[in-house]
């Protein structure tokens, strides 16, 4: 039994999870004076934020990047020693025929000419871009300014509040904001689409030099040794006491729960966190001998659903070379939602789709390195998403949960909920 003082504890804080949340709450714990215990299923930190090793290839779980803006990244990581490489703002998109280029004309001058003369949207269309831009952008706190406004869906927002026409919304912004939100119906909140394009108005989409699984890393080197516990899943939780699959338990002060929203579920409950909604990708990578894309844009899907499963390209070694070896290239394919059929199938239908944009010979001599089937990439971000600048992390005195489930579904949401969780838990032990 733990004492009001704490005695009889194993630990300060105890956290369950170790992906961006977890270790957030652990660091915040931690530089508080804290005793922090993690206890994480997997053998690898980072929850979705994962990076493996395939045949030299850099494979991170799913297509993802790091948006420079990100107030919580910004002041959680170390972006210089996270070598980060940046795409190009902008996309290069497939428009049934042939490529074409959608740049920033704020920040590439230069290629304003190319992207009024594209024949996605019309001019008026590219106009309002600049005056949702200029609104997105007023004030400093980001996750203010989201409140500022009535929550939609993302599709209401953009067709009946920005006014952009079916052709700019079709050709271009629908593929572009189905890969962040990883649904094709634009159903995700209003909130979150005016975020994601704030932090790309502000900021720049990176790859850290050696993966996206760094940012755990470096995150878990600002905690002592052994105070993560890998391989060690969480099956209950009795007050004070949680206990491992491995029949052994363990007393904290202070407990965060850091899992994601539907492990969160399962181990909670209904009544403490409903059922959390998933969406789900495919992300397939390819090794291939030249890169089909230079440029250093991603390449997207302008041709809708009947162009084939492919929603966006992007050859990540072309942006962080250290994802591939020398003289190859390193080729990520994402699709919304998971097809059905083998993954020969899918990799067929694939590759079958993606000759028509790069040419058959070329795409006939890619190797695929991973087919992967995300199941829960994202939680659910429908409206009511974001009905407050965020979500209560107290369960009871001395419980906390965080997560991006419980803030903006993204790396900046994992970082701010795990700190505030683990500011409240250091706080509670402390007494205050």
């Amino acid at each position: 039994m733990v004492a009001a003082d704490g005695s009889g504890a194993d630990h300060d804080v105890i956290v369950i999870g170790g992906g961006l949340a977890g270790l957030a709450a652990a660091r915040v714990a931690h530089e508080a004076g804290k005793r922090v215990a993690v206890f994480e299923a997997s053998d690898q930190v980072g929850g979705r934020a994962r990076t493996d090793v395939v045949d030299g290839f850099l494979i991170d779980r799913g297509f993802q990047v790091l948006l420079t803006s990100y107030p919580q990244a910004r002041r959680q990581l170390d972006y210089d020693a996270l070598e980060l490489s940046e795409f190009e703002p902008g996309a290069t998109v497939w428009n049934g025929d042939r490529m074409t280029t959608m740049a920033d004309p704020l920040r590439r001058k230069l290629r304003l000419p190319e992207s009024v003369m594209s024949p996605i949207g019309t001019l008026g269309d590219k106009l309002k871009v600049l005056g949702w831009r200029r609104r997105v952008t007023r004030g400093r706190n980001p996750y203010a300014a989201m409140f500022q406004v009535p929550e939609t869906s993302a599709l209401e927002a953009l067709r009946d509040r920005e006014g952009f026409t079916r052709e700019m919304i079709d050709g271009f912004l629908r593929p572009f904001y189905s890969g962040i939100l990883l649904e094709n119906e634009l159903a995700s909140s209003s909130r979150m689409l005016d975020f994601t394009f704030r932090m790309f108005a502000t900021g720049a989409a990176a790859l850290p030099a050696r993966g996206m699984g760094q940012l755990a890393y470096q995150m878990l080197a600002y905690l002592p040794p052994a105070s993560v516990r890998l391989n060690s899943p969480v099956v209950s939780i009795d007050g004070a006491t949680v206990t491992l699959a491995d029949g052994t338990s363990h007393i904290g002060h202070s407990v965060v729960v850091a899992v994601d929203g539907w492990s969160a579920h399962e181990l909670l409950g209904e009544s403490v966190v409903p059922d959390v909604g998933a969406a789900a990708t495919a992300c397939l990578w390819f090794a291939a001998p030249h890169s089909p894309a230079p440029g250093k844009m991603l390449v997207l899907n302008g041709a809708g659903p009947g162009d084939g499963p492919v929603n966006n390209v992007a050859v990540v070694s072309d942006v962080a070379p250290g994802y591939a070896p020398t003289n190859s290239s390193l080729v990520a394919v994402s699709l919304i939602g998971i097809p059905g059929g083998s993954d020969s199938d899918i990799e067929n239908a694939v590759r079958k789709q993606l000759s028509r944009w790069f040419g058959a010979g070329g795409v006939g001599m890619w190797r695929l390195l991973s087919l992967q089937r995300i199941t829960h990439a994202l939680p659910d971000q429908s409206p009511p998403w974001l009905t407050q600048p965020s979500w209560p992390v107290e369960l009871a005195p001395g419980r906390y949960i965080c997560g991006d489930y419980r803030d903006t579904a993204s790396i900046d949401g994992a970082l701010r909920s795990g700190a505030a969780a683990g500011a409240r838990a250091a706080a509670y032990v402390s007494g205050a």
